[in-house]
């Protein structure tokens, strides 16, 4: 005779043992559970819900673990405690069992496609050698199942055939699901067509593989672009630069056949060539002028000075050339001394020389820089 068991009492509180709300064993002592170690104060408790996910790692240790966030497999890769073999499941398996090596987004941490195998690096966004997008769901509401269909044998044929269609691209377009035979007999309450914004909604359709792929391209090109863009911009600054601190004036220091030729120039235009009678140096006429004007007696008219003629002020110029290209301390010096000294040269050409000067000795400094 079958053991009847009594009716609960209207208002009777039914006994039931406490369980541990994370692994399910029975709890002797309600702060701490005895199977799996884990605290049950409320504290304790949300802590661990904010930890929690659609991600589920088999550990026969611990097999009623609840599941992880994506961020929690991220930490735990780069500890260790996930290899490639670790069998576990999430939104990129559709909850089913996968080596971690072939999980979708996770497999990316371990530097390897889950597609082709081929080598990534772990901050890729799509791989190089197939082109599949390692973007992931990081969602914890998230689980990543996939739409229900009307399987054969179970339900009317029609809906069989209307469920298939929408996995077709023509099926996508259509905007109903395609009507039933009409027929007399109420229809049976079983589940309805799967919606194409449904089939969307997978994680593996090909339809949201490609646009991963498509946007995951766009990224990369308009990042690829970016960095052009700075590159650019880095080369024009640079150049600026350098153009703003030597100005054009500036002689560039010359050496080998450069300096023997200065030298050569600098060697002519001082002496008297073969057969010529050599002429006195402006400097000198200069300052003999000078001398004659301070030595004259008081009331003697100076005689006229006839103006600076073209070939005085050609052969004033060519020194003060000469001296800046040999790109030394003296010739800078004597460069100088002519300048002061000078009465040939306007004010304007006088003025344009020394900032020559000054140019040339700042190229000079900047040269001898280590």
């Amino acid at each position: 005779m079958p053991e009847t068991r009594p009716e609960p009492v209207h208002g009777e509180q039914l006994e039931a043992p406490d369980v541990c709300p994370y692994c399910g064993g029975v709890q002797q002592h309600a702060d701490v559970c005895e199977h799996c170690g884990a605290h049950t104060d409320p504290l304790s408790r949300q802590a661990t819900q904010n930890e929690m996910g659609p991600w589920f790692i088999r550990d026969e240790a611990h097999p009623f673990r609840p599941g992880c966030r994506f961020e929690t497999i991220e930490r735990w890769v780069r500890l260790g405690r996930i290899g490639p073999e670790t069998v576990l499941r999430g939104p990129s398996t559709n909850q089913h069992w996968t080596p971690a090596i072939r999980t979708p987004g996770v497999s990316r941490l371990l530097g390897r496609c889950h597609a082709c195998g081929d080598e990534v690096d772990p901050g890729a966004v799509i791989c190089a050698a197939c082109g599949v997008s390692f973007e992931i769901v990081r969602d914890r509401q998230y689980l990543g199942l996939c739409p229900v269909r009307a399987l054969p044998g179970r339900e009317d044929p029609s809906r069989v055939a209307s469920s298939l269609l929408q996995n077709t691209p023509a099926g996508r377009q259509q905007s109903k699901p395609p009507v039933p035979e009409q027929n007399h007999a109420p229809p049976r309450p079983t589940a309805s067509p799967v919606e194409p914004s449904a089939e969307r909604s997978c994680p593996t359709g090909p339809s949201r593989l490609e646009r991963r792929v498509r946007r995951a391209e766009r990224r990369a090109r308009s990042t690829a672009l970016f960095a052009g863009l700075l590159v650019i911009l880095a080369v024009i600054a640079v150049i600026s630069g350098r153009s703003g601190r030597s100005g054009p004036d500036v002689p560039a220091p010359s050496g080998g056949l450069e300096t023997e030729r200065e030298h050569t120039s600098a060697d002519d235009a001082g002496l008297p060539g073969a057969g010529e009678t050599a002429r006195p140096d402006p400097d000198d006429e200069i300052r003999a002028s000078s001398a004659d004007a301070d030595t004259s007696p008081v009331g003697r008219e100076p005689p006229a000075e006839s103006g600076p003629s073209a070939s005085d002020r050609e052969r004033v110029i060519r020194r003060l050339d000469s001296l800046l290209r040999q790109g030394t301390a003296d010739a800078f010096a004597e460069a100088a001394r002519v300048l002061d000294a000078d009465t040939v040269l306007s004010d304007d050409m006088r003025a344009t020389w020394r900032r020559r000067l000054a140019l040339a000795r700042e190229a000079a400094q900047r040269s001898a820089l280590p």
